[in-house]
């Protein structure tokens, strides 16, 4: 069972600790139909084989990137993610 990501309070950062994963829900709720990552050196990323609508982030380096989602309807969302030490 995997924990959830951490949102930083401050900034609205996605906060996934180095060599971890979580699982992140995006407030929209709809089912992810692609992810684009602006850093692959710092997080990996997929869609939840069990729920479409879910995020697995994990952080291979310390550092900050962006992730930009696009969901099933093409909307899309851009979110800033800090990959940190546990």
């Amino acid at each position: 069972q995997l924990g959830e990501a951490k949102i930083d309070k401050v900034t609205g950062s996605v906060i996934v600790p180095t060599g971890g994963t979580v699982r992140f829900t995006p407030t929209a709720r709809r089912p992810l139909a692609d992810v684009f990552i602006r850093n692959e050196d710092t997080l990996s990323a997929r869609v939840d084989p069990l729920d479409p609508r879910v995020l697995v982030l994990t952080g291979l380096a310390p550092g900050v990137t962006e992730i930009t989602l696009t969901f099933d309807d093409r909307s899309r969302t851009t979110l800033p993610v800090s990959v940190e030490f546990d």
